[in-house]
């Protein structure tokens, strides 16, 4: 079996949620991730903030901080998913050492 390691993505929202929107984003993210065998998942809202150029045509967006383990494997199918949602401007993922 292989070892968990642990993961952070950094995403860049569109601006266009509410505070309640984006926690329930969050938690459809959560619960994804957990699908994907993942554990010690923790969600930081960075706030809305404005962007220095222009993505996509948005000028602010809300920035996530995701932090979690799992396996390996699952990280390349994960993110993916995450990078096909309209909502999702950009999204960095960082192996954490």
């Amino acid at each position: 079996m292989e070892p968990f390691k642990t993961y952070e993505i950094m995403v860049l929202l569109t601006d266009e949620f509410t505070n309640t929107e984006l926690k329930n984003w969050a938690f459809d993210y959560i619960k994804t991730l957990r699908t994907f065998k993942a554990g010690d998942i923790s969600v930081i809202s960075r706030g809305k903030r404005p962007l220095s150029y222009l993505v996509f045509k948005n000028s602010q967006g809300h920035f996530l901080q995701f932090k979690f383990t799992t396996i390996p494997k699952y990280v390349k199918t994960y993110f993916e998913s995450l990078e096909k949602d309209d909502k999702v401007l950009r999204a960095i993922l960082f192996l954490v050492k």
